[in-house]
């Protein structure tokens, strides 16, 4: 393979066991961006709370359903977590994948694209 790097799995849990179920899991999202007042730029981000009660900062992203691309997948994560609905994605960034292991061992592609809040039409949450 030369200099080639492969891409690095982060794995979260404490099994390798071969007699679990495996599945992909793939989820696309954005960082959402939008100009203030001040011409000055702000990046969306999703404040979610765990089961275990801690609070979290999140960028908006979601499961990919049935056939849609990654771009309507992310579009739709982002437009039901923001409430926001005025959006123009502009970019491709890339993607990360992990590794959970739970009663299955999921492996999930992260997929993220820079989108554009062009104004606030929909409530926002």
């Amino acid at each position: 393979m030369g200099n080639d790097v492969l891409p690095k799995t982060i794995r979260i849990g404490n099994s390798s066991s071969l007699a679990k179920q495996r599945r992909v899991n793939t989820s696309a999202g954005c960082y959402l961006v939008r100009k203030n007042d001040n011409n000055n730029i702000q990046l969306l981000v999703i404040k979610k709370v765990w089961q275990d009660g801690n609070e979290r900062y999140v960028l908006p992203k979601g499961h990919k359903e049935g056939e849609e691309s990654l771009e309507e997948a992310a579009l739709r994560e982002v437009m039901e977590e923001s409430g926001y609905t005025d959006i123009t994605l502009l970019r491709y960034l890339g993607s990360s994948t992990y590794e959970i292991d739970w009663d299955e061992i999921q492996m999930k592609p992260d997929h993220y694209f820079l989108a554009l809040l062009n104004s606030s039409k929909g409530e926002g949450k």
